[in-house]
């Protein structure tokens, strides 16, 4: 019983811990948004078969955020924004679509994201076309 309460109490604990870091980093960031995933990695594809997928990110600032632009690194992908502008504490996705048509290999598709306020991410969807 005791053994348990001292789990309890470390868990506890380590869960405020991590509660305060992620609130000093979220007041020291200058960032208004906070991408939730930079990098997906989908696997093994087929060269025919064009993929999606979607980055999510949350406001974090305490204003609307209003993305300026998208701007995927090639001609093979493209982009769809879920919303625009992004409300405070609301949640929105760039769903990344790429059509490996032609590619072999490992290869990564990059697009950088830029807000109205010159904040700027870059997201990358990794995959082994076949």
């Amino acid at each position: 019983m005791k053994k348990s309460l001292n789990i309890l109490l470390i868990v506890s604990i380590v869960g405020i811990l991590i509660n305060v870091c992620y609130a000093q980093v979220i007041s020291k960031s200058r960032n208004s948004l906070l991408l939730l995933n930079r990098v997906k990695d989908v696997g093994v594809i087929k060269n025919d078969t064009p993929i999606k997928e979607k980055f999510y990110f949350v406001n974090v600032s305490n204003s609307d955020v209003e993305i300026d632009y998208v701007k995927p690194d090639c001609t093979c992908s493209g982009f769809t924004l879920s919303k625009n502008p992004i409300h405070p504490q609301d949640t929105a996705y760039i769903e990344l679509v790429y059509n490996p048509k032609n590619d072999y290999g490992v290869t990564r598709v990059h697009a950088t994201i830029k807000t109205k306020t010159k904040e700027m991410h870059l997201i990358t969807l990794k995959a082994k076309v076949n």
